[in-house]
């Protein structure tokens, strides 16, 4: 039995299987399963780059705060 679905993807019934001639339906749900792990590693890997730029960019603030009061004191005590 050979049937159309939307998208016109056919499909074969046989020996109470469907088959679609590009991949049978336990290979398409371990692709999926692979995806969905996929992308999840993915998030928790720009979770944690974002956490990192969020914490770098506290002691960047500090040390340019430092290095401008610095500065600031290295020019009074040149005036005087």
């Amino acid at each position: 039995m050979i049937a159309t679905l939307r998208g016109g993807l056919m499909v074969c019934l046989a020996r109470g299987r469907w088959y679609n001639g590009y991949m049978s339906f336990p290979k398409l749900i371990y692709s999926i399963a692979v995806l969905v792990i996929i992308a999840w590693v993915l998030s928790m890997v720009f979770r944690l780059a974002a956490w990192l730029i969020n914490g770098l960019l506290y002691v960047a603030v500090l040390v340019v705060i430092i290095g401008l009061v610095a500065q600031f004191i290295s020019q009074k005590k040149r005036q005087k």
